[in-house]
């Protein structure tokens, strides 16, 4: 055999093994892949078994208790797996109040306000560091003393808390924190104080209210107003109407119609 045929027979048998170690190799990976891929699906299998588990141990322990319905059995359980039901909101009001207005403000004060030519209304609220402040002035009388409304006529004149032109003492119910007080003539000015009144006929005032103008009662004595006269043209200018054709025209004539009826005394038409 030469030189050259046994190199050529060198090399055919280098190539075979190369092949056949190839090869071999490959098939060993496959081999390998395929083990890890069962592996794996065994330890998913085996997961979700014992997932069946338990959730069927826990269902079967909740249907044994009759104190939870089915729906609480189910919302328990997902909940312990993540899954959380999309609950909705409880139906109520929208807008509410945090808080409820208070009774009173730690404060001392009386208000009147005028609400016809013949009555007042009066509102007040007291402390009680004035309450305990009354007590201690008023001295051992307090217990036998009662809380009232004074009613004062002080039109015309600068109150110094003896020279009111009339005087009137109003009892009030238990507790009351408001009232109505009938005066005794329109179009003129009152106070009012609300204090103890003694057994023995002494005052002692807690709070004065702001003084109070009554309106005048029935129809004004001045006769001697002017009143601007305007004819219905002008009126309608200065409302900022214009005269034109079509929708315009018609309100000016309602307008026109409407002025007329109430200057001949017929009564204004609405």
């Amino acid at each position: 055999m030469n030189k050259k045929s046994l190199k050529k027979n060198i090399k055919r048998m280098l190539l075979t093994d190369k092949k056949q170690k190839d090869s071999f190799e490959k098939s060993t990976q496959k081999k390998k892949e395929k083990q890890n891929i069962k592996a794996e699906n065994k330890k998913l299998k085996k997961h979700k078994e014992q997932i069946k588990k338990v959730i069927k141990n826990k269902v079967e322990k909740e249907i044994s208790t009759p104190k939870k319905s089915s729906q609480e059995i189910l919302n328990k359980n997902t909940k312990d797996f993540s899954f959380e039901f999309i609950k909705k909101p409880p139906k109520g009001p929208k807008y509410f109040f945090k808080s409820e207005i208070p009774e009173g403000y730690n404060d001392t004060y009386l208000r009147a306000l005028p609400r016809d030519p013949f009555w007042i209304f009066a509102y007040w609220e007291i402390s009680p560091a004035t309450f305990e402040l009354m007590r201690r002035h008023v001295g051992d009388e307090y217990e036998k003393s009662k809380w009232i409304l004074r009613l004062l006529d002080v039109t015309d004149i600068y109150f110094d808390g003896t020279n009111a032109w009339r005087i009137q003492n109003i009892d009030l119910a238990p507790g009351a924190v408001s009232w109505y007080l009938k005066v005794w003539e329109p179009n003129r000015t009152y106070m009012l104080q609300y204090g103890i009144l003694t057994s023995d006929g002494r005052f002692f005032s807690a709070v004065n209210s702001n003084a109070v103008q009554m309106p005048p009662y029935g129809v004004s004595s001045n006769t001697d107003q002017e009143w601007m006269t305007a004819n219905t043209n002008e009126l309608i200018r200065l409302s900022g109407i214009k005269k034109s054709i079509g929708a315009s025209e018609s309100i000016h004539w309602v307008i026109s119609s409407r002025i007329d009826q109430s200057r001949s005394g017929s009564g204004l038409i609405l």
